[in-house]
């Protein structure tokens, strides 16, 4: 094997320049980008997408029958009407997936997308082609090329406004952190906001990254947000084996990782059966490794690392070139996906994983207001399962507590004070509702049921007690009673 001593994307650039020239029938059609495709041109690129996958798709022997399949179904005219070029991909997508199983493998129109997505380059006279296109036939060597091309302008700057794959960076109670990633893009674009988004869930007491709408990117950039739940000893991630250029290549963590590492931080991952590809790369090394417990749905099986090549009217081919391979199984996840340890609705995975990680919390908590910060928590995670209220039942609390005034606004209990601030009441339990992060509600009641008080608890100990003024809606003299313990 060789060894890989930087990031997925350095070695990638590299990988292929020792390949056998690829055959006459891989030469590329003219691209025209028009608006309407006849038989003739359809059957070009057909071809050259059937003698790609022959050359480059890393199962020679699925190779040969896949792109066998193509061959005769187009020699039978499936593809002669198709008369757009979107109508052409959609066709050679469905059949694609369907002979290959595989959903890495597919065409589609992607104009100007040459420098977001790994891409196959043939090099012509020692020199490479022209980004985004390809020599018509004859050329040197090709070799996968990875983040170094022309990046449309218009893809980068909604790339920009996705926040480079990073939807939300979140603290959420009980000092959960929580990470919601929707794309693992290039890491020279999006390795500075991982890393501020790191940076601000550094204090977490336990993790939350969530994949469920994650549909893939890039390797190097999962190894990036891997190595930041391993020490900074050098451990190996995974191997890949390419067969454009027939090596297996290893993955390790990043050494030059910025700000803190959490490798004792519990973690969850969510996900979906919408996470695929790099999406169940980050799920299936981390769990593998026993560093992650996996919550949600089985994934979508997409374990093949995937080239762009550019086959004419801004048709671009998927076509998986590689598969890695973990150091524990000696496997990867195409076709089965990632099994979670804690299957759930997808929808509940959060709760359920937040809940989780609250438990696991508590045993460990170092002192009792860390207890009740837990513990009260965890009574507003499981308040989302609980029923609603009726309204009528909500009705019972409403009046004057003190300087506290208790109504019903729709469907919320609501309390505010004398100033205007205001708080929905959340229930929690009989007669207990959460107030905020810090603070409980509960409403006393007398030997006979009547509502008698209303009483604060916060949870650094101190309690305050609001007595229910007769009558709803009265003034009230805005005394209470304060209390710790």
């Amino acid at each position: 094997m060789v060894p890989a001593h930087r990031t997925f994307s350095r070695r990638l650039s590299l990988l292929l320049a020792a390949c056998a020239l690829l055959p006459a029938a891989f030469a590329f059609p003219e691209s025209t980008a028009s608006a309407t495709l006849d038989s003739a041109r359809a059957r070009a690129i057909v071809q050259a997408v059937a003698a790609a996958i022959d050359e480059l798709y890393v199962d020679p022997d699925a190779a040969r029958r896949i792109a066998a399949e193509v061959r005769m179904r187009a020699s039978a005219g499936a593809y002669d009407g198709a008369r757009s070029a979107t109508t052409l991909a959609d066709r050679l997508t469905r059949d694609l997936q369907e002979i290959g199983h595989d959903r890495h493998l597919s065409v589609r129109r992607e104009a100007g997308r040459a420098g977001t997505r790994p891409r196959i380059r043939r090099t012509v006279d020692g020199g490479p082609s022209p980004v985004g296109e390809a020599p018509a036939g004859g050329g040197g060597p090709i070799r996968v090329v990875r983040g170094h091309g022309r990046v449309d302008p218009a893809q980068a700057e909604a790339s920009r406004r996705a926040n480079y794959g990073v939807r939300a960076a979140e603290r959420l109670d009980g000092n959960v952190g929580y990470l919601d990633v929707r794309e693992f893009q290039p890491l020279p674009l999006a390795r500075d906001t991982l890393a501020a988004a790191m940076a601000f869930l550094s204090n977490s007491d336990s993790m939350i990254v969530d994949l469920r709408e994650c549909p893939g990117g890039t390797p190097d950039t999962v190894s990036f947000l891997a190595s930041y739940f391993f020490g900074p000893e050098r451990r190996e991630l995974f191997t890949r084996y390419d067969r454009p250029s027939g090596e297996t290549n290893v993955e390790y963590t990043v050494e030059d990782l910025p700000g803190k590492r959490l490798p004792s931080t519990d973690l969850w991952i969510l996900v979906s059966p919408r996470t695929a590809s790099a999406g169940e790369s980050f799920a299936y090394l981390l769990q593998q490794f026993g560093r992650a417990t996996v919550v949600g749905e089985v994934t979508a099986g997409a374990g093949h690392n995937n080239a762009m090549l550019p086959v004419g009217e801004d048709l671009v081919l998927s076509v998986s070139v590689g598969r890695p391979i973990h150091p524990k199984t000696g496997k990867g996840w195409e076709g089965e996906g990632v099994r979670p340890d804690v299957g759930v609705p997808a929808a509940t995975a959060l709760s359920a994983a937040h809940a989780a990680a609250l438990k696991k919390l508590l045993p460990g908590a170092s002192d009792e207001r860390r207890r009740r910060e837990i513990a009260w928590a965890l009574e507003r995670t499981g308040s989302a399962s609980r029923a609603e209220p009726a309204v009528e039942t909500l009705r019972a609390y409403a009046g004057r507590y003190g300087e506290r005034h208790v109504a019903v606004e729709g469907s919320r209990l609501i309390c505010r004070t004398a100033a205007g601030r205001e708080r929905t009441l959340v229930p929690v339990g009989p007669d207990a509702f959460s107030w905020d992060e810090q603070t409980r509600a509960t409403f006393g009641r007398d030997t006979a049921g009547r509502l008698t008080e209303l009483v604060l608890e916060r949870t650094d100990g101190t309690r305050e007690k609001f007595p229910r003024e007769a009558g709803l809606g009265n003034s009230g003299n805005g005394n209470s009673t304060k209390e710790s313990r």
